[in-house]
């Protein structure tokens, strides 16, 4: 059974290699590079993720995102 974490891991996945999720805070940290940042932020904010920090290293940006609103089924 896919649940809605997985489903937000994959989406992770298709732009960068660095994923973690923390299920009982519903946060994810990425590490992602530059260019595909825009893509990946607009595909979780319509997933309901906000972006509540940003920090460029080198070409990647470190970010860290929260669900706005809990899901129950994690």
């Amino acid at each position: 059974m896919t649940t809605y974490t997985d489903y937000i891991r994959a989406i992770c996945e298709e732009f960068t290699d660095t994923v973690l999720i923390d299920r009982k805070n519903h946060s994810i940290l990425v590490n992602v590079a530059k260019e595909w940042f825009k893509v990946l932020d607009q595909k979780l904010a319509t997933k309901g993720f906000k972006l509540v920090f940003k920090q460029p290293i080198a070409e990647n940006y470190t970010c860290s995102y929260i669900l706005a609103k809990a899901r129950v089924d994690n």
